[in-house]
């Protein structure tokens, strides 16, 4: 972290890919690998290969969702790493996730979060009757 710290992502990367098999919270490892492939993409322009870190990081997020689906941090970057910006992308990953885990209230309540305008079809509105029961 220091490394990264001194502005070194990539050496930062490279320190913790040698040092990976000593890492015990393999969470925070996947999570720190992604978060340093957006910080370097971000810094070059847009070419294949950061594209290509874009992809890397898109599918660590989405393992990470899988071992967490209620974890709202992780689909907020999962649609940074994926270029998501439009509403209807959004809503259409959160779709995808709630199709993929049923029973998590995450991908059923943070649409919420992004839908806007008046079109109330936009999101599964049966969802939110089964946070109000919940929470009285």
């Amino acid at each position: 972290m220091v490394i990264q710290e001194a502005g070194n992502t990539e050496q930062a990367l490279e320190h913790l890919d040698t040092y990976q098999h000593q890492i015990c919270d393999k969470v925070t490892l996947l999570g720190t690998r992604a978060k340093f492939y957006m910080q370097i993409q971000s810094k070059g322009p847009e070419n294949e290969e950061n594209e290509k870190l874009r992809s890397k990081a898109a599918d660590i997020y989405r393992g990470l969702l899988k071992r967490n689906p209620e974890n709202h941090e992780y689909y907020t970057l999962l649609a940074e790493a994926m270029g998501i910006q439009s509403e209807k992308e959004h809503l259409a990953m959160y779709d995808e996730y709630r199709k993929l885990f049923p029973k998590a209230q995450a991908p059923q309540r943070l649409p919420m979060n992004v839908a806007h305008g008046k079109n109330p079809k936009k999101i599964n509105y049966s969802n939110m009757v089964s946070f109000c029961i919940i929470s009285i």
